[in-house]
């Protein structure tokens, strides 16, 4: 069925119903963190970040045979999606950790760890695109543009933040959320650009509005179409 209406298990329920569903991830919550740890956070995250990057190659060497049978097939195979989750997983936990969001070590696992404070909840498969998929890498050169500059921006601010939380043991509001935001709208650019994902990133407005005000706590608020849209938008 396309797009396909059964959530996976532990996908909340949407209030009202949004099709497709979208991807959603949770991130860590304002929190004090022990200073010892910000002080060595970028020799903690040493560990993950090579795993990390070992395990980049082999999703892109997946994606981009996965792309082939796409094109040919309209879905994505299921190699890519597990490849591309687990790697999303991973990356989800060291930028949490290295923008300062948490002070929990991240851990290596594949799958979501109970307490890690970060989670990616996937939707089932949903057919793509021909054409989408053949123009991909072209598509999402806007959102790869804002995630590049963006991205380099907080960069600045994350060393300017870290004396400050070094300092504090805190974290600033508006920059937790921010971060939190840009984190959000990469890992939606990065499923789009490997196929597996029908819908283009929207504008980083949107998507602050979108995930601001969602906990794991409560479900996803409901209200009108048009407001609907504005904030959860029409998934992924």
């Amino acid at each position: 069925m396309w797009p396909s209406t059964t959530p996976p298990v532990g996908y909340p329920d949407l209030t009202p119903p949004v099709e497709p569903l979208p991807i959603l991830t949770v991130l860590p919550e304002r929190q004090k963190q022990r200073r010892w740890t910000v002080l060595l956070r970028f020799f903690l995250a040493l560990p993950l970040t090579v795993v990390v990057f070992f395990v980049e190659i082999a999703t892109l060497v997946c994606v981009f045979l996965g792309w082939f049978a796409a094109l040919a097939t309209g879905r994505a195979p299921g190699f890519v999606r597990t490849m591309v989750t687990v790697l999303l997983r991973m990356l989800l936990r060291l930028e949490a950790y290295t923008f300062l969001l948490t002070d929990r070590f991240p851990p290596f696992a594949t799958q979501d760890p109970p307490g890690s404070g970060t989670s990616l909840i996937v939707p089932p498969a949903t057919k793509l695109h021909r054409a989408a998929v053949l123009f991909r890498l072209i598509l999402v050169i806007p959102a790869s543009i804002a995630v590049r500059i963006t991205g380099l921006g907080l960069q600045v601010v994350a060393f300017v933040m870290w004396f400050v939380v070094l300092i504090t043991g805190w974290l600033p509001k508006p920059v937790h959320e921010a971060y939190q935001v840009f984190i959000r709208y990469e890992v939606r650019s990065s499923v789009t650009s490997t196929s597996w994902c029908r819908r283009i990133p929207a504008s980083c407005s949107v998507i602050w509005l979108r995930h601001r005000s969602w906990s794991p706590a409560k479900p996803l608020p409901s209200g009108p179409p048009s407001d609907r849209t504005r904030r959860h938008g029409r998934g992924c």
